[in-house]
């Protein structure tokens, strides 16, 4: 039986994904999608969307362990492998999210996934309210480095990678601030002048990506990042920055392979 985050399977729903907008509407009026979820920034939601997604989030933790919610961090350690440092990198990822997001519609219809476009906070990121109490809460405590504030900061994960401690836990890499995040000018370069499919996403996973996971440090630095909800509200602005690549690049836009030059 082909597992659901099986490479093999993933090819071969990878085409179609492509062709989903993952962060804004398609205006094209032939497109072929019957419904289309719009994702929007995290801070644009209003508190009672906000508290809805949270809630549909917790909904997904609970029950006997492992839950819905554990199964998908073992799946992220899994494929660990397979799914970072390659081409598929972003297209297994565009997957992940669009199945978690079925998950917490099916707990709470007209439940989407935020992203953070943490490129707006890319100076400062420790100062962003996305990183408070209000949100995902802030910096690691103490020893264990867990977070002692935010919506989720109860959670105890169930897989966890080795070492780290049975919670929500984070180390900002510049005792207590945050180095700074690729900015949009520097994106947008990325968008512009990459040299075909790989080259993007190389450059993508390596710098913008990467420097997010390491930056807030700790468990959000390892393969069992997902056990914080914000990993997907980062990997959301992961997908559409992949996003705006294929609408700047049409030609291109279905491309998986190792180079295009």
């Amino acid at each position: 039986m082909t597992h659901l985050f099986s490479v093999g399977s993933l090819v071969k729903s990878a085409l179609l994904l492509s062709l989903v907008a993952s962060a804004t509407v398609l205006d094209r009026a032939d497109a072929e999608c019957q419904t289309i979820h719009v994702r929007r920034e995290i801070r644009d939601l209003l508190p009672h969307e906000f508290a809805q997604f949270a809630e549909a989030i917790k909904t997904l933790m609970n029950g006997p362990r492992p839950n819905v919610y554990d199964k998908y961090v073992e799946y992220h350690m899994k494929y660990q492998k397979e799914a970072h440092g390659t081409p598929i990198f972003l297209p297994w990822h565009r997957k992940y999210l669009k199945e978690l997001e079925n998950e917490l519609q099916h707990v709470s219809p007209g439940t989407i996934l935020p992203y953070w476009d943490w490129s707006a906070d890319a100076q400062a990121p420790e100062l962003s309210d996305v990183l408070s109490g209000n949100y995902f809460g802030g910096d690691g405590q103490g020893p264990s480095q867990c977070i002692t504030n935010g919506v989720f900061k109860d959670f105890k994960p169930y897989h966890r990678a080795d070492g780290t401690p049975e919670c929500i836990a984070r180390k900002f890499d510049q005792n207590g601030r945050i180095g700074a995040f690729a900015n949009p000018e520097e994106l947008l370069d990325i968008i512009t002048n990459s040299h075909g499919y790989d080259d993007f996403r190389a450059k993508l996973e390596g710098y913008p990506h990467g420097r997010v996971h390491n930056g807030l440090g700790s468990s959000f630095s390892t393969m069992a990042s997902p056990n914080d909800p914000l990993f997907y509200m980062h990997h959301a602005h992961v997908d559409k920055i992949w996003y705006d690549w294929q609408q700047a690049h049409p030609n291109l836009a279905n491309d998986f392979g190792a180079s295009d030059r």
